[in-house]
């Protein structure tokens, strides 16, 4: 049973890497001023970074 539960616990780990991996959308920028913050964890900043948003 132990087993089963942490097999189960290895595949939902995975999967969740998975589905913040594929939302690896960029936006295109000009200067930090475009860059959207929503897309940051809180205590990221939205940069613009050679023309791309990054959260640094």
């Amino acid at each position: 049973m132990a087993r089963i539960l942490s097999l189960f616990y290895v595949l939902i780990m995975f999967v969740s890497l998975f589905i913040v991996v594929t939302d690896g959308k960029y936006v295109i920028c000009q200067n930090s001023s475009q860059c959207p913050r929503s897309n940051c964890f809180p205590y990221q900043n939205s940069k613009c970074v050679r023309e791309r948003c990054k959260c640094v």
